[in-house]
């Protein structure tokens, strides 16, 4: 095998482990996200009384 065959074969497989990669992160960060319960916003509000 060449040099020029050899850089190929090792670009595919880099790229291939990329995309392995980005998808597991993006299975766990759905995974956790579906894991967390939404938290309602509170109604908060500030009366001020003048005197």
């Amino acid at each position: 095998m060449n040099t020029f065959a050899a850089t190929y074969v090792v670009f595919v497989q880099v790229i291939g482990a990329l995309v392995i990669f980005g998808v597991a992160a993006y299975a766990i960060k759905q995974m956790v996200l579906k894991l967390q319960q939404p938290i309602d916003e509170p109604d908060i509000g500030v009366e001020v009384t003048r005197r």
